[in-house]
Parts: structure tokens; sequence; C-alpha cells
């Protein structure tokens, strides 16, 4: 199955798949000022898009994209154990988050993995679709008349 690409269709599939898994957890998707961010949140990061021609006007979309998961803006304040917060989540993400829905298709997360740094998670996965771009169709062709004179 293709799909036509719209530049925010993966983003917003992880933004519900997130909601579904994580509810009442904030998601961000686009940059926002650090005195206006609400914590615990997840941020979502397109890192790569790489497209590649399958046949005239189909691609292979290839997103490559990190989630992160803030406790808090310093982590050093966070109650509790910290590690073990940053465990949960990643267990839940990679048991839980493992597609997201587009145009009513589950789609799969490939090469789903975690990581911690500095207090933060990193959650890396692939999203790979077909996608196709709409061919807008040759404009008919004018008759033409052309006047042939034979020379006598």
């Amino acid at each position: 199955m293709s799909y036509e690409l719209i530049s925010t269709s993966v983003t917003s599939g992880l933004v519900i798949a997130l909601g579904e898994a994580f509810p009442g957890i904030t998601r961000y998707r686009e940059t926002v000022p650090s005195q206006l961010l609400v914590y615990p949140h997840f941020f979502i990061h397109q890192l790569s898009l790489d497209a590649t021609t399958e046949r005239q006007n189909h691609w292979m979309m290839s997103y490559l994209v990190n989630i992160r998961f803030h406790v808090a803006a310093d982590p050093s304040s966070v109650v509790g154990s910290l590690q073990q917060q940053l465990d949960d989540v990643s267990i839940k993400l990679l048991s839980d988050l493992t597609h997201i829905t587009w145009d009513g298709v589950p789609v799969e997360l490939r090469n789903r993995r975690c990581e911690k740094q500095d207090g933060v998670l990193f959650f890396f996965c692939n999203i790979s679709v077909m996608a196709t771009k709409p061919v807008k169709p040759d404009p008919l062709q004018e008759s033409l008349t052309t006047n042939i004179s034979t020379a006598g």
C-alpha cells in the first residue's frame, strides 16, 4: 500500500501513539521556548529522511526519528530514582510503541532502541513507507492546423 506523503504524517502518527501509550504526558513535535515546557514530556524530532525511487512516481521514504523523554528541567531535582523512571518509560516505549497508524493502516517502527544520557531518555526508531507523488495529468494537446501549399 502506498500513501500520499504529507510532511507531518509521521510525527502526527507518533504523537497519537505516544498519547495512547502515555496518557497525560505532554508531547511536543515543534520547537517550544523552554519557559513554556511542561514536565515530564516527550519531544519528537525527525533526524533524517531518505527517499529511494521505486518506480515512476513512487518512493520509499525512510525516516530516522528520535523521541526524547524529559522527566524534569533539572534531572538532579527528581525525587526518587531517576534511572528507574527512565527504565520504566524505556520498557513501555519498547513494548507499546511498535507501530503508528497512517491513513488507518498500521506502519511498523523498526530498529527501536533506547539510550539514557544526562537524565534524558532517547528512543530511536526507523519508519519506512511507500509514498506517491500526485502526478498532474499532461495538458491536452491543442489542435493544430497546417497550411500546405504545393509548388506548381
